[in-house]
Order: structure tokens, then C-alpha cells, then sequence
């Protein structure tokens, strides 16, 4: 008796957690439909998708000042990296302290 009981309500759960006892079983789910990339016709039967092209991520240094203060940091940190000594290690602690100092003053805040 206390096996069929416990049967029961573990089918119940299983029944629940697939979602039978929703109520809604004339309605078709909504298939969710990922956001379309702009379309262009060729021809009378043939579309094809574009996705916008991707551009290569350039800095120039002109005149963003976080960008002058990463290439100081750059420039500072040739030839020190990989670290090989203490020097090295010296270098580029002051480096990377160097820009971080800077950056935070032109990040805004969250």
C-alpha cells in the first residue's frame, strides 16, 4: 500500500515537472524566435541573411587619454615581458600601476 502511495506522488511530481497539468492544452507554445539579421532578396525566390561586418579593434593614440596612457604602458613594458628578473618584475608593476592610476580617472563609474 505505502509503495502504490508513493508511486503515486512521485508520477504526480513527474507529471508536474513536465508541465501536463499546465491548464493551457489547446494552446501551441510560443517557439522562441531569435532576433533576424537584416535580409536582402536576390531573385524572386532566394533571400539571404547579412550580418553586419565585424571591424578589427584599432587604437590611435590621438586623443583619448586612456588610449596615450595605454600605449605609455606598452611602451614601457617593451622588452620586459616575459618577466625575467627582479628588474623586469619592477617594470612592470610600475607600468601597469602607472596606467591603472590613470584610467581611473577617465572611466566613468557604473
Amino acid at each position: 500500500m505505502l509503495a502504490i502511495v508513493a508511486f503515486v506522488i512521485l508520477g504526480a511530481g513527474a507529471a508536474f515537472a513536465l508541465g501536463l497539468f499546465d491548464g493551457d492544452e489547446d494552446a501551441s507554445p510560443e517557439a522562441a524566435e531569435p532576433p533576424s539579421a537584416p535580409t536582402s532578396t536576390l531573385g524572386a525566390t532566394t533571400s539571404l541573411q547579412r550580418t553586419p561586418p565585424m571591424t578589427a579593434m584599432t587604437t590611435i593614440p590621438g586623443g583619448d587619454p586612456l588610449c596615450l596612457a595605454h600605449a605609455e604602458m606598452v611602451a614601457a613594458l617593451d622588452g620586459h615581458l616575459p618577466v625575467q628578473g627582479a628588474e623586469d618584475l619592477e617594470i612592470v608593476r610600475t607600468a601597469t600601476l602607472d596606467f591603472y592610476t590613470a584610467a581611473v580617472g577617465h572611466v566613468d563609474p557604473p
